[in-house]
């Protein structure tokens, strides 16, 4: 990207410098996105196992777009890390197609239990510890 020609030259060098620091070299951005996939597929995985034992399995199509609006509405800053927010969309989601409210509650409480459990933290920390020596590695 040319910015000598557009920009004063000390916005030039905040400009150039953001550029160079938000490039991943493909040897680095490759490992990112499989280990991302890998995660995403244990978080729709872990939705779905969760529906499945309480004898209500939905769809994998519906455990990939909750999983994933979930998450979203944990970005968006309504609420302090989502809080509230994504119970409400998830809970949402499922009386749109149809789910009733006390199984909706019943999965999201399930899932929440899971997703605080010390078994999921050990899995999460191993995860993390393998991601920053895999980048170590590579870097």
């Amino acid at each position: 990207l040319n910015t000598a020609r557009i920009l004063p030259n000390f916005i030039k060098k905040k400009v150039d410098v953001f550029i160079k620091s938000a490039t991943i070299p493909l040897n680095i951005f490759l490992p990112l996105v499989m280990c991302s996939i890998i995660i995403w597929t244990l978080e729709i995985i872990s939705l779905y196992l969760c529906t499945v034992s309480i004898g209500y399995p939905i769809s994998i199509w519906l455990a990939i777009f909750t999983t994933l609006t979930s998450s979203l509405l944990t970005a968006i800053p309504i609420t302090p890390a989502g809080t509230g927010a994504v119970e409400i969309g998830v809970l949402g989601i499922f009386s749109l197609v149809g789910i009733e409210s006390t199984v909706a509650v019943t999965i999201l409480i399930i899932e929440s239990i899971e997703n605080n459990s010390p078994i999921v933290k050990i899995i999460d920390l191993v995860i993390n510890i393998f991601l920053k020596l895999l980048l170590l590695y590579i870097i």
